[in-house]
């Protein structure tokens, strides 16, 4: 399961965005994301720092979509979850990163079975300017990775036009580019993350963090836009997943 925390979005410094990610051995690809709640009503302004700490009360427990976000269900055989916070867990794995609560994504996700979990957490509008960045923070519930969870960072350049992501569990829709890629590989391993992660070799991270959180950064170096509008995405994508 993956876990999400602290997420800040500058149009000139494309934020800092927080993702954790998280599972445990009873389950089968889980995503949970953690962000400082703020200015999430309306699209990102220039020039702007944006956080989102998902602390807002989300009701059903089920979906908890930040306001102004996008979020949407595409696995195959899609499950009762989409995103969710982490004080939604019967027991709470760990602290948030910063705040209270964080977001997560799971092997729920898929209503019985396996199947391809793909569940999508879209920014609002923000603009791509020099020396945008993206942080996050990750980590994963199970220091053991004893179920690999994968989780990609994807950018659309659409401008302000509504998010698209397609329906089906291999659709990408306008978020055809690939930024960042944690565990493609859907390794049990656990890369070193002392200081973070800054602009991953080759976009990708071998293995997910585990046992503490990761901060991650993105910049123009890892392929976020320098010019024009769009949003951003996570997108839990987990092969043969499911309860």
């Amino acid at each position: 399961m993956k876990v999400i925390t602290k997420v800040l979005v500058s149009a000139l410094a494309l934020g800092a965005m927080g993702t954790a990610s998280a599972q445990t051995a009873a389950m089968r690809g889980t995503t949970a994301v953690d962000v400082d709640q703020a200015e999430v009503n309306a699209p990102f302004l220039p020039n702007a720092v944006i956080t989102e700490g998902f602390d807002a009360p989300v009701t059903p427990p089920a979906s908890a979509c930040p306001t102004g976000w996008f979020c949407q269900n595409n696995s195959d055989n899609a499950g009762p979850n989409n995103w969710f916070q982490l004080t939604n867990f019967s027991t709470v794995p760990f602290a948030a990163q910063a705040g209270a609560n964080a977001i997560a994504a799971n092997f729920e996700s898929v209503a019985s079975g396996t199947g391809t979990i793909s569940v999508w957490m879209v920014t609002p509008v923000v603009n791509f300017l020099p020396g945008a960045e993206l942080e996050f923070w990750l980590r994963d519930t199970d220091p053991a990775n004893t179920f690999p969870d994968r989780l990609q960072v994807r950018v659309s350049t659409a401008g302000a036009a509504a998010p698209n992501v397609g329906s089906a569990s291999g659709d990408l829709g306008d978020f055809t580019t690939l930024v960042l890629d944690v565990n493609p590989s859907l390794n049990s391993n656990a890369p070193v993350c002392t200081a973070g992660i800054d602009d991953p070799a080759g976009g990708t991270i071998d293995g997910m963090p585990a046992g503490a959180w990761c901060r991650i950064s993105l910049s123009s170096l890892s392929g976020i836009p320098t010019s024009g509008s769009g949003r951003l995405a996570f997108r839990y994508f987990v092969t043969d997943g499911g309860p």
